[in-house]
């Protein structure tokens, strides 16, 4: 949309085409730039923790339900020598979901929101207890050992192989993880990561269909009719396998035998929002500047305040030459 190649589905072509009707809200909110619309969101991938159910059952651990209650599950976990957070750091956009979740538990979802349109200062407060917490954990070896050098593949087979209790992860872990593997998905359960904010979001983005400013007008008609008819719910729910799961239309159910997607598809018909991982949220240079403050934090190469000042001063470059 900033390059102009995304046409704007305005209020109007949303009355004529009903693009947008059968969309769940928190997806919808995810395709808007600038509080314009610009895409038909398909389906919607919430990233969260997942925790292992069979290991907090051998040592009678509850799903955390508050902030608090997360960091006493990761401090018993680390007492009975099981890593809490399995992490692969290599790349850099795993341990960011850790951090992102720091930030919308410190600073809030509007605060959050506000940081990812840089109209707040990641030189704050709020943002610098974010990462101080990334660097307490990783003192507190709540992730496991080395991880900014393991590959993000790694990090799921830590919880197969029970070293690990918990992962930040999203709903694809089902099909192409678990199941293949013959593992019960019902082993691994997904949480509303518990950032003690209202209203309650989880990390997450979606796929949708967007549209071309430059085509013609009866292929732009032509594409728009086609949208709203693959995102009416008999059409979505026949095609869901396709399409994939948790669906961005209300009321569509992921197939049989997919409890992690059934559980998320149920947030998000619910009350659960979402907000964008940082990678997604943020220009791809201030996304490099996230990555190297955060992985400095992680090493203890930079401290979190000098890492928030660091990642601000990328945030003035760049706004400084957008004008």
């Amino acid at each position: 949309e900033d390059g102009g190649h995304a046409l704007e589905l305005t209020p109007q072509l949303q009355a004529v085409y009903g693009v947008d009707k059968n969309i769940v809200p928190a997806a919808l909110e995810l395709a808007r730039h600038n509080g314009k619309l610009y895409g038909v969101p398909i389906w919607v991938r919430p990233m969260t923790i997942f925790y292992k159910k069979s290991i907090f059952d051998k040592y009678g651990l509850t799903a955390p339900t508050t902030f608090d209650e997360l960091e006493k599950v990761c401090e018993t976990l680390k007492s009975k020598g099981i890593i809490p957070v399995a992490v692969g750091g290599k790349f850099s956009w795993m341990t960011m979901r850790s951090t992102d979740f720091f930030v919308e538990h410190f600073a809030g979802p509007a605060m959050h929101d506000k940081l990812f349109a840089l109209e707040a200062s990641y030189n704050s407060p709020e943002v610098i207890k974010a990462f101080a917490k990334l660097k307490e954990w990783v003192t507190k070896d709540y992730f496991n050992n080395g991880f900014i050098s393991l590959d993000p593949a790694q990090a799921l087979p830590l919880l197969q192989q029970d070293k690990a209790a918990m992962i930040f992860q999203g709903p694809w872990i089902e099909d192409q993880n678990i199941i293949p593997a013959k593992e019960d998905p019902n082993n691994y359960v997904p949480i509303i990561a518990p950032a003690d904010q209202k209203p309650v979001r989880v990390s997450g983005f979606q796929e949708q269909v967007q549209f071309w400013t430059k085509a013609k007008p009866d292929q732009q008609k032509a594409a728009l009719l086609f949208a709203s008819f693959m995102t009416t719910p008999e059409v979505a729910q026949r095609n869901i396998a396709t399409f994939g799961s948790p669906s961005a239309v209300v009321g569509v159910q992921p197939p049989e035998g997919h409890p992690i997607a059934a559980q998320m598809a149920k947030w998000l018909q619910g009350e659960v929002g979402l907000y964008l991982p940082t990678d997604q949220a943020l220009p791809q240079e201030l996304v490099n500047a996230f990555f190297q403050a955060q992985d400095s934090v992680v090493l203890g190469t930079l401290t979190p305040e000098a890492a928030c000042a660091q990642i601000q001063k990328a945030v003035d470059q760049y706004k400084a030459q957008h004008k």
